[in-house]
């Protein structure tokens, strides 16, 4: 392995590694929080997985499309099932 390959190799390890440490951090801080405020969370971060699957992947833009829906139309779990 050359050393690129193997400054590459350990500089993907070191990303991963600062994802799991980012998740962690993020359970230590919300693992006490109230069901209601874990559900703000949940609906707030849907909002932005929605968006971003909406404007980068042409299936799931055409399965919405497809249904008149658009990532605003959603704004709780709840709404989940009208996409079916």
């Amino acid at each position: 392995m050359s050393f690129a390959e193997t400054i590459k190799h350990q500089l993907k390890r070191l990303a991963v590694e600062v994802n799991a440490l980012s998740y962690f951090f993020r359970f230590r801080r919300t693992q006490f929080w109230s069901i209601e405020r874990l559900r703000r969370l949940q609906e707030r971060e849907l909002g932005f997985l929605l968006a971003h699957v909406y404007k980068n992947v042409p299936h799931y833009r055409h399965v919405l499309n497809d249904r008149n829906l658009k990532p605003q139309d959603f704004r709780s779990v709840g709404d989940l099932p009208s996409c079916r």
